[in-house]
């Protein structure tokens, strides 16, 4: 769990998304050994959605193990500046068998402009 916790943090940093402004878009996507209640997942979320949440008429699955899944432990992660359409968890003998992770898809858009301009001027 430490060592999770120093990624996170290199990942956070000066040297990685923290350099970036805030008007920058973002994804970060993979297997992140955490579930979404995790520490990890919560410090990530403070400024990116996770898109099995945020997604319309989606119930979030678990992609770990591949055979019977019963964990949530690979995410895709949004900056505002996207919009989240269908996600997908595809479960075929190939995926199956290709790792013990299933994958997750997402179909991910650039919102408009004004969309971000009104969504940053709501809010406290």
């Amino acid at each position: 769990m430490k060592e999770r916790s120093q990624q996170l943090e290199m990942l956070l940093g000066d040297d990685w998304l923290g350099q970036l402004p805030s008007s920058s878009p973002v994804i970060v996507c993979g297997d992140f050994n955490a579930g979404p209640k995790s520490s990890i997942i919560r410090q990530l979320s403070t400024n990116l959605s996770c898109v099995q949440s945020e997604a319309i008429d989606h119930r979030p699955k678990a992609t770990f193990a591949s055979v019977m899944p019963i964990r949530q432990l690979d995410h895709i992660l949004a900056s505002r500046h996207f919009r989240i359409g269908a996600v997908t968890i595809p479960r075929t003998p190939t995926a199956v068998v290709a790792s013990d992770h299933l994958p997750i898809c997402a179909a991910i858009q650039f919102r408009p402009v004004a969309d971000l301009q009104s969504a940053s001027s709501c809010g406290p």
